[in-house]
């Protein structure tokens, strides 16, 4: 039975990428999302088997002092770059304010930026909060 923790979610993510890479992190990233938060009584192995990973294996992994680990430099990361609060999104190594993330406007000069130069967006993020 896998424990349930404020890094749950995140230790499925990294039992996933064990069996399967980033491809299979990242369908688990979205079945994850695509739940809206709602995790708490979460059955993660029934959605690894979805998922086509071996369950016993992933439940395995979900518990191993690895993905442990891997998870947790990934909060020390984020501590040490200022995060307390997911999700927090950074834009040419500036964070980015949760008021511009909200506003269409923001997104729409990220994808404008994206369009018209293969460089990474640079958008004044001040003028936006």
């Amino acid at each position: 039975r896998i424990a349930k923790t404020p890094c749950t979610a995140a230790y499925a993510v990294e039992a996933a990428r064990l069996q399967g890479g980033e491809e299979m992190a990242g369908h688990m990233l979205d079945e994850l999302f695509g739940r809206g938060g709602h995790l708490d009584h979460f059955d993660y192995p029934a959605l690894a088997t979805l998922l086509g990973m071996d369950p016993a294996r992933f439940a395995e992994d979900m518990e191993s002092q690895t993905v442990r680990d891997r998870v947790l430099e990934d909060v020390e990361a984020g501590h040490r770059l200022g995060v307390d609060h997911t999700p927090t999104i950074f834009l040419n190594g500036r964070r980015v304010s949760p008021l511009a993330v909200d506003k269409i406007e923001f997104w729409q000069k990220i994808a404008g930026e994206l369009v018209s130069t293969s460089q990474p967006a640079a958008v004044p993020i001040a003028s936006l909060d």
